[in-house]
């Protein structure tokens, strides 16, 4: 037979011995079976969700592979050395870690599968395959450490550290155990994160997936020169291999660096660039126009199912701001420092979740009164009628079916803007008021109760109702606002909004 047949031969009984290990039995069920009970699955799932539940997965996964593969690989590099064998003994390591990554990438894979087809609808975002490729390439950080442990130790020290740091780490994220240890724990966890990605969403453009594939690359590369380091009596062989280790890292510090100088930093965000809607796949549902991602497309119906009722309530002649979805790999000018006239909406949403739905009404509704969106301008609107006004709007919402659910999302709105009690109160009584009232006096008093000077009592002029200081206090079991947070704290020396 000739080496190579000896060598592929060695491969598949090392394939047979690691699957029918009883370390792999127990432990890779067991695995599963908590990362499938683990996995939270979103109404509108998007290719986000996927992959931070692969990452989740990768290193569960290699995990276990680390404690599968450290068994043989010291067996290896304790007893083979004295035995006439037709391999040398990086040919039989090699063999050993060419059969551990294959089970680790078949079993990666069959899991990362599994997450479209149990979603309730296909992921929305723009698959990139070199990420999938990437993340395939995570799970083998998992057999390749345990043989970089193994022939560097000689011992299972790593693996009684790694079994410990485990339930320790779970323990500490579980019970928030406030201890010296805390900062050690708080540092591994992030070298960890950063081990397993560069960057903190998903890779949705091909330069951001080549940069997770770079980085996962070069780990490799990393854990793979150790091995050859390790072996003896090739000096010259070991300096080549920890300086090429070496620069890797200093590759892997400059791509992260890179990463977060272009991708994370909001700061850094150019400024917001003039775009045709036409071509950026826009759509427009009555007054409204929408601009999904690309890959997102089906929410638009959502978010129109959401606005339709609140802007139905906006008279004609007011401005509105057209939906611009943005990310930090797409359109990331528009998110940090959106222009005039937009209003930007984020990859999350859940129509079940109001919370999603209120945001985006605030957005609107503070666009269409002329009010700075809280999240880019913060100002106090105390005792100004257009705040009160908004949050009546806000509570229109598809999500808001009765009058709790309303004023919560009349109480979302004025937490913006420093509300006091008269605020509240009026607010409070404006949700259970008869809309189509209230929806009369906004209609022909839009330019009045708009105006920065119209205050509290103009508006209640305008409804019949008593003055502000004398109405009635909300129903503080319902309120999210406490009485002695009033007046809502923003900050004395928060400017008045323009």
């Amino acid at each position: 037979m000739t080496r190579a047949s000896i060598f592929w031969r060695l491969t598949g009984l090392n394939l047979r011995h690691l699957l029918i290990s009883p370390v792999f039995l127990v432990l890779m069920p067991l695995m599963l079976i908590w990362l499938w009970l683990t996995t939270s699955m979103p109404a509108l799932p998007t290719l986000n969700d996927f992959f931070t539940d692969s990452v989740l997965k990768v290193a569960g996964v290699g995990a276990v592979m680390f404690a599968v593969t450290t068994f043989p690989a010291l067996r290896e590099v304790r007893h083979s050395h004295d035995l006439a064998l037709p391999l040398s003994s990086a040919l039989r390591l090699l063999s050993l870690t060419l059969a551990s990554v294959t089970v680790t990438s078949v079993i990666m894979g069959s899991v990362a599968a599994l997450y479209p087809l149990f979603a309730p609808v296909p992921p929305a975002g723009v698959f990139q395959p070199i990420a999938l490729v990437g993340v395939i390439l995570l799970s083998w950080y998992g057999p390749l450490s345990a043989v970089v442990s193994a022939v560097w130790t000689r011992s299972f020290v790593p693996l009684v550290a790694v079994g410990l740091l485990f339930p320790t780490y779970l323990l500490y994220t579980a019970l928030a155990l406030v201890t010296p240890a805390d900062l050690v724990m708080e540092q591994m966890s992030r070298f960890m994160y950063l081990a397993l990605s560069p960057l903190p969403f998903y890779p949705d453009t091909f330069e951001t997936a080549l940069i997770y594939l770079t980085h996962t690359l070069l780990m490799v590369l990393c854990l793979t020169l150790l091995v050859l380091a390790a072996r003896r009596g090739a000096r010259l062989r070991r300096v080549a291999c920890l300086g090429v280790v070496g620069l890797s890292l200093v590759g892997l510090v400059g791509l992260q660096a890179y990463a977060n100088d272009v991708y994370v930093a909001p700061e850094r965000s150019p400024s917001p660039l003039p775009r045709d809607l036409a071509a950026e796949g826009c759509v427009e549902i009555g007054r409204m126009t929408y601009c999904p991602l690309p890959g997102y497309e089906p929410w638009v119906e959502h978010w129109s199912t959401e606005l339709t009722p609140v802007v139905a309530r906006i008279p004609d002649r007011a401005p509105l701001p057209v939906i611009w979805q943005a990310n930090p790999t797409r359109r990331s000018d528009t998110l940090y420092t959106p222009p005039d006239g937009t209003a930007p909406v984020g990859e999350y949403w859940d129509p079940e979740n109001p919370y999603h739905g209120m945001d985006l009404d605030s957005s609107v509704v503070a666009y269409s009164l002329g009010l700075p969106p809280y999240l880019y301008h913060l100002c106090s609107a105390t005792g100004q009628a257009r705040v009160v006004v908004g949050s009546w709007l806000v509570s229109r919402g598809a999500v808001h079916e009765d009058a709790s659910t309303r004023f919560t999302a009349a109480e979302w709105f004025l937490m913006d803007y420093r509300p006091d009690l008269p605020d509240l109160s009026l607010a409070y009584l404006l949700t259970r008021l008869p809309e189509e009232r209230v929806a009369a006096v906004i209609e022909e008093h839009w330019e009045t109760l708009t105006s920065p000077e119209a205050d509290l009592d103009t508006l209640t002029e305008l409804l019949d109702l008593p003055p502000a200081d004398e109405l009635p206090e909300p129903d503080w079991e319902q309120a999210m606002i406490e009485p002695h947070e009033l007046p809502y704290e923003m900050g004395e020396d928060t400017p008045l909004c323009p």
